[in-house]
C-alpha cells in the first residue's frame, strides 16, 4: 500500500532552499520521498526531542516525517546536525501551517489531533 505524501509548508521551503542549486540532491531527495511513501518504516524512529517522528538519511541530510493513517506528513529536511536541533521550530511550523491543517481536515484529522501529535513529539 502506498501512502499519500503531504509536505508541510516548512518542509517545502527547506526542500526548495536545499535544492535550489543542486538538481542531483533534488533527485536523491525525491527518490527517498517516494521510497518512504512506499514503506514509511524504512525511516529510523527518532528519540529524544523528535520522539514520535521518523527520519531517513540522504547523504548528510535527513528527511523527518510522521505518519497519520495513510498520510506521510513530511515536516523537515536539513543537514543532519541542524535537523535535530530544530525540534521546537518543527513543532511550531506544523501547528501554524494552515495548508497542512486544511488538508488534514479533508481526511478527518482534527486540529486537536494534530496538536496532540505535535505535543507528543519528544515526550
Amino acid at each position: 500500500m502506498a501512502f499519500k505524501p503531504l509536505l508541510s509548508s516548512h518542509f517545502h521551503r527547506q526542500f526548495k532552499k536545499l535544492t535550489k542549486k543542486d538538481a542531483a540532491l533534488e533527485q536523491r531527495l525525491g527518490k527517498k520521498i517516494k521510497a518512504i511513501c512506499e514503506n514509511p518504516e524504512i525511516g529510523e524512529p527518532k528519540s529524544h526531542n523528535l520522539k514520535g517522528l521518523r527520519g531517513e538519511h540522504v547523504d548528510p541530510f535527513v528527511i523527518i516525517y510522521g505518519v497519520f493513517g495513510d498520510l506521510i506528513v513530511f515536516v523537515h529536511v536539513d543537514h543532519h546536525d541542524k535537523a535535530y536541533a530544530a525540534a521546537y521550530e518543527i513543532a511550531k511550523a506544523l501547528i501554524e501551517d494552515e495548508g497542512l491543517l486544511a488538508t488534514l481536515a479533508k481526511v478527518n484529522v482534527t486540529p486537536k489531533e494534530l496538536t496532540a501529535f505535535v505535543k507528543s513529539i519528544g515526550t
